[in-house]
């Protein structure tokens, strides 16, 4: 849930930069690339954050194994 928040809010901050630089649609075609840009968000964190769980899980198990092998 907080990953869908964050990126939620990242898409409404990405379409608002965007806005200031070139004419973002108003209405719904606006609500669509907020979406668009939450839901690429939505997925770059999903990923950074899987990858950093499984480098955690790979250090952990690396570590139990030296530890027991000491044992």
């Amino acid at each position: 849930m907080k990953n869908l928040l964050i990126s939620i809010f990242l898409g409404a901050l990405f379409n608002s930069i965007l806005g200031n630089f070139m004419t973002v649609p108003e209405g719904g075609a606006g609500v669509i690339i907020t979406l668009i840009f939450a839901a690429f968000s939505y997925i770059s964190l999903s990923l950074y954050k899987n990858r950093k769980r499984k480098k955690r899980t790979f250090l952990q198990e690396k570590l139990d194994k030296n530890t027991n092998k000491t044992d």
